[in-house]
């Protein structure tokens, strides 16, 4: 579809802000990213474009994949839902650095404990830490309960 009759949107302070939909790439890495956790299943469940309520802001984000331990639902409603384990921002071209780390203040705030912005185009993974956005140097890895979540770059940018 044409993008003037297509677009993904948050919710901000009410108002309507248009997100990124991103192009093939980006698709690519999202489901990429479902299939690799799904491969994790006994320990997390991975869902894209889930919505999360941001409270203190009457706002709404939607990350490109998150995931919550096994045994916890994010629930039905958006009240009273529980932070995800880990949050996976995927980005596109037209992504500005600015609105990604204010994306991560708003996870780091609701108590997402990993949070990883994948950039397919660089073969890149970045994550907050200290204010910034350092990169990660060759994998992504996580704890959930005793199991150890991880893979490799060599693996996460096979065929980008």
């Amino acid at each position: 579809m044409d993008g003037g009759l297509w677009a993904e949107f948050e919710y901000e302070d009410g108002v309507l802000v248009p997100r990124n939909s991103g192009a093939r790439d980006h698709a690519r890495m999202v489901a990429h990213l479902c299939q690799w956790l799904g491969s994790y299943r006994a320990h997390v469940t991975a869902y894209a474009a889930l919505v999360l309520s941001i409270s203190w802001k009457a706002s709404y984000r939607v990350p490109d994949v998150c995931c919550y331990p096994a045994d916890i639902e994010p629930g039905e409603t958006l009240e009273n839902q529980p932070p995800p384990l880990a949050i996976f921002e995927v980005l596109s071209k037209t992504d500005w650095m600015s609105e990604i780390q204010e994306k991560c203040d708003e996870y780091t705030r609701l108590g997402v404990a990993h949070i990883f912005i994948v950039d397919p185009h660089r073969r890149a993974v970045l994550a907050p830490q200290g204010g910034g956005l350092p990169a990660i140097e060759s994998a992504i890895g996580f704890s959930c309960g005793e199991e150890t979540i991880s893979i490799a770059f060599s693996d996460l940018f096979k065929g980008f």
